[in-house]
């Protein structure tokens, strides 16, 4: 067998041999995970948690739904693989693979990153606010507590918190996952760490991955623009972006939301790819970022249905696209997006007993719906970024639109 032959056959197995390691993954979770008849003892534990005040515990969580979730994908990844053909072996180009970024534009890029340093590495060092404070103690890091001797002990976040718990919507798993690894590495090494211990960490390797993510949203942002014909556009935007107040606040915020930014512009990179040759690496990396930045941030399902929403209408619409290639494109992207969904949904799904919990019993959420509230602090958010109102002095739980003028 000759050597092209070898690779060809191994194109064509390997992605099924991957759908079929997924899959056992699914049906051991299945034997892992109490069946659905089996829960009684579960939902008496979380009424009896509820009735003392507490929400579900992050076990309890992930027993009453995780079954589901190891059965549904279980059969979709079946599908796919049995549907290969169907949507996974590439087509034929179905839209324009825009124009070769110059070397003068990719270094001016290269400077607009290294300019962006500047506002950024200064706030590295800064301590957690708020949300990040939440993500250190809760998902990522642990905290100190004080027990019944009254003596304080720190207690470190388990994997299985940093992966399902999500007080109030407050996890951005891949964020958290990301973090925790940055500051175990960084533990290892001894970078930032007094006395080498466990329980100190160094608030600038926390915020490693957010800085990276946001250097490297600042060159794509441009790349993007100048790849659709206006290099000139893309250079000022990679400038202004990077020097923009709120993308210098996100960048080394040890929340989603950079890293977030940078997964969708790598995913519109790639799916731009994909549309443009056909090839199966691209579609792999287009569904591997778009799950990357749904896990930063649940409410970027709205921006994936936004991209994706474009290229059905793209791909229905266009008319220099061959027929047979828009079929296979659009059957692509189905295939493409239910991998991606895979690992969203699995990780997501153990915050629904938990968000009900939340929506249930915050005086504030309901407090938001009877004087439209919950309006105003949306607006507010969507128009200036910020609440409406500020805290009370002595709380800094974040700024209100009358800060911004002081």
């Amino acid at each position: 067998m000759s050597g092209d032959s070898m690779t060809t056959k191994l194109r064509h197995v390997l992605p099924i041999v991957f759908l079929l390691a997924v899959a056992a993954g699914f049906a051991a979770g299945l034997a892992v995970f109490p069946h659905p008849g089996e829960l009684a003892g579960v939902k008496a534990g979380i009424a009896e948690r509820a009735a003392a005040g507490k929400a579900p515990s992050v076990a309890q969580a992930m027993d009453l739904t995780l079954w589901w979730v190891c059965a549904g994908g279980l059969s979709v990844t079946l599908g796919l693989a049995a549907g290969i053909r169907w949507w996974g072996h590439g087509h034929g180009p179905v839209m324009g693979a825009g124009v070769p970024v110059g070397r003068p534009v990719l270094v001016m890029l290269a400077v607009a990153a290294v300019l962006a340093l500047a506002p950024r590495l200064p706030r590295m060092g800064q301590s957690f606010w708020n949300d990040e404070e939440t993500s250190m103690q809760d998902y990522a890091w642990g905290e100190w507590r004080q027990g019944k001797n009254e003596q304080w002990k720190f207690r470190p976040a388990a994997w299985q918190d940093t992966l399902f718990y999500n007080r109030g919507g407050s996890n951005h798993i891949a964020n958290s996952v990301s973090t925790r690894l940055t500051l175990s590495a960084a533990a290892k090494l001894g970078i930032g760490y007094p006395g080498g211990s466990n329980s100190r960490f160094s608030e600038a390797s926390a915020r490693t991955i957010p800085l990276l993510a946001s250097l490297a949203t600042v060159i794509l942002f441009g790349w993007l623009i100048a790849r659709a014909g206006y290099p000139a556009a893309g250079v000022a935007a990679a400038w202004v972006l990077a020097l923009h107040p709120w993308h210098v606040r996100y960048s080394v915020e040890i929340r989603g939301y950079s890293l977030m930014l940078c997964a969708m512009l790598v995913s519109l990179a790639c799916l731009w790819q994909a549309l443009a040759t056909g090839k199966r690496r691209w579609w792999f990396g287009f569904a591997a970022a778009e799950a990357v930045y749904l896990l930063c941030f649940a409410g970027s399902v709205y921006m994936a249905m936004a991209i994706n929403g474009l290229v059905v209408l793209h791909l229905l619409c266009g008319k220099t696209i061959e027929r047979p290639a828009r079929w296979s494109a659009l059957r692509a992207l189905v295939g493409w997006n239910l991998l991606a969904a895979l690992p969203v949904v699995f990780l997501m799904s153990p915050s629904l007993p938990q968000f009900a919990y939340y929506l249930k019993e915050s005086k504030r959420m309901i407090a938001f719906t009877k004087d439209f509230g919950w309006e105003t602090d949306y607006l507010s958010h969507l128009l200036a970024g910020v609440r409406p109102q500020g805290d009370a002095a002595g709380e800094s739980l974040g700024l209100g639109l009358g800060d911004l003028g002081m």
